[in-house]
């Protein structure tokens, strides 16, 4: 269930859980976000504001994650979408990613998106890539562009995110 938790600040990185992994809150333009552990993935990559969270295949949950798609320890699921990242997250962080509405941070994006295009996962590290149609979507659904990218990123409030994890 959706809720506006107390204390919430989604752009709040925590070295300790402040909430229960996996709650889902609502901010006051009815985007949804969800607490999540971060681990920055074979590369060592640390994460920025804007780049896509993936589902990582970890003994410890089912809400960590990482945006390294080429990550092996811990594997990347491409094909369970997180969210959209709120602030810079080093590994064994905790916060929030975006799951659900318009997207508040900018994208980067690996080709040209067009509008109406369904945003999906790519294995550059954070970035999304556009696909025409759902024939062509080869990792799991993240949401629509709304406009076209600048070549290089999508900005914020130009994609809605609908994104839910999977199991894979």
């Amino acid at each position: 269930m959706s809720r506006e938790l107390a204390g919430a600040i989604f752009t709040k990185i925590d070295t300790e859980a402040q909430f229960p992994l996996g709650s889902v809150a609502v901010d006051a333009s009815g985007r949804k976000y969800r607490y999540v552990r971060w681990f920055n993935g074979s590369s060592g990559m640390t994460a920025v504001a804007g780049f896509m969270a993936y589902g990582v295949d970890t003994a410890d949950g089912v809400w960590d994650c990482a945006s390294d798609g080429d990550s092996t320890v811990p594997k990347v699921l491409l094909g369970r979408p997180m969210g959209q990242l709120q602030a810079v997250m080093t590994d064994g962080t905790y916060g929030w990613v975006q799951f659900y509405g318009i997207n508040k941070q900018a994208f980067l994006t690996t080709n040209a998106v067009a509008q109406d295009e369904i945003l999906i996962g790519t294995t550059n590290e954070g970035e999304v890539d556009g696909v025409a149609g759902l024939a062509n979507v080869t990792a799991g659904a993240i949401g629509t562009a709304l406009e076209d990218d600048s070549g290089t990123a999508l900005a914020a409030g130009s994609a809605f995110l609908d994104c839910y994890p999977g199991t894979g």
